[in-house]
């Protein structure tokens, strides 16, 4: 399954699409530390319809990496 999304940092408004399985240490590209309490904004998501759109904490992606590794 392909699955992809469309993710913004809100304290940059930086953003771009990401492919899933994600290594984090990518998102570095549009301004994130690494930390994984960090808040990331999620715009759109495609290849699934498990996982929703909104704000969530970066740790809160290994949800979509596991849905991608399906």
């Amino acid at each position: 399954m392909t699955v992809r999304a469309l993710i913004r940092n809100p304290n940059t408004g930086q953003r771009r699409w990401f492919a899933f399985p994600l290594y984090f240490g990518k998102l570095v590209e549009i301004g994130f530390s690494g930390d994984f309490n960090d808040t990331v904004e999620i715009l759109e998501v495609d290849g699934t319809s498990l996982f929703q759109e909104g704000c969530c904490r970066l740790n809160e992606l290994e949800e979509l990496n596991q849905i991608a590794e399906r």
